[in-house]
């Protein structure tokens, strides 16, 4: 009698893992052993045993409303309702709404903000930021002197200093501070925040899925750098000094913190797109302060 043939992706994974340490009849497999080789098999690091996954079989985890399995994180199972699930003889009562990001604590607000302000790579990337800014400052000022030295004119370094400062006046620079000064702006920016969040959402509800959230406090701590007002003098996102010279370039976004570069953006359309129906009488009603 032929043997069966072996699915191709498990026999491709064996010549790959093989040798193996424990043959498969003395190990017991732990979750930390399994190999993923495909959505719904995986494979045993140490013996070599397969698992493909079957309600009967998995070790399920129950995730809203499905049967997921620890092994490989495959939905072998909805959960099923029974004929008689809705009947008429229930009392329904209106429950008060919960805005979805009440889930996201506002420690982990402040865990974000003190992330993006306070970690070790984005004083790297401060640093890097300063050299590079210094770098060029020599470059400009090296070209003006080779220009006055062109023109034949008599070089005064009091002016070539004004005309390169003049040169890198709208180039950013960046500021790399002390710990503690740094942590006193991540809990002024974390108090923000988190008022924004508990206030300006849980009354519009515009409230972005919990998953989006941390990519809404990075936006909205860069909207911190020069503030956003509507109405001509209410203040929506506060404007906070020093901020613009502590936080890492837009363009290192997705470097540092995995997040697109186009987060800024979106956090201030949504905030502009929320701010269409409200009026000015109920911004000063639900908090917000006049400048």
């Amino acid at each position: 009698m032929k043997k069966p043939l072996e699915n191709p992706s498990i026999a491709l994974w064996r010549l790959i893992a093989d040798p193996f340490v424990v043959p498969e009849s003395i190990h017991r497999c732990k979750l930390n052993d399994w190999q993923l080789i495909d959505c719904d098999i995986a494979g045993c690091k140490i013996c070599g045993k397969i698992h493909t996954c079957c309600p009967d079989k998995c070790p399920l985890a129950h995730i809203e409303g499905m049967q997921v399995c620890e092994i490989t994180g495959f939905c072998v199972k909805h959960i099923q309702f029974a004929d008689d699930e809705y009947v008429d003889t229930v009392a329904y009562i209106r429950m008060p709404y919960v805005p979805t990001h009440r889930s996201i604590e506002d420690e982990q607000i402040e865990y974000w903000v003190h992330d993006v302000l306070c970690s070790e790579r984005s004083r790297a990337s401060l640093q890097a930021d300063i050299g590079k800014r210094t770098a060029r400052m020599c470059a400009v000022f090296m070209r003006l002197a080779k220009n006055y030295k062109a023109n034949h004119t008599p070089l005064n370094l009091i002016d070539l200093c004004a005309a390169t400062a003049h040169a890198m006046a709208n180039i950013k620079a960046p500021r790399v501070m002390s710990a503690q000064w740094m942590n006193s702006l991540a809990h002024r920016c974390s108090e923000h925040a988190v008022f924004f969040c508990r206030t300006f959402l849980d009354t519009l509800n515009c409230t972005p899925p919990a998953v989006k959230m941390h990519g809404f406090i990075v936006g909205l701590l860069y909207l911190m750098r020069s503030g956003m007002c509507i109405f001509g003098n209410i203040v929506i996102v506060p404007r906070v000094h020093d901020l613009e010279d502590v936080l890492p370039s837009e363009n290192q976004v997705k470097t540092l913190f995995n997040l697109s570069t186009k987060i800024i953006t979106e956090v201030e359309n949504v905030v502009k797109l929320a701010l269409r129906s409200v009026t000015r009488d109920q911004l000063l009603t639900m908090g917000f302060e006049q400048q």
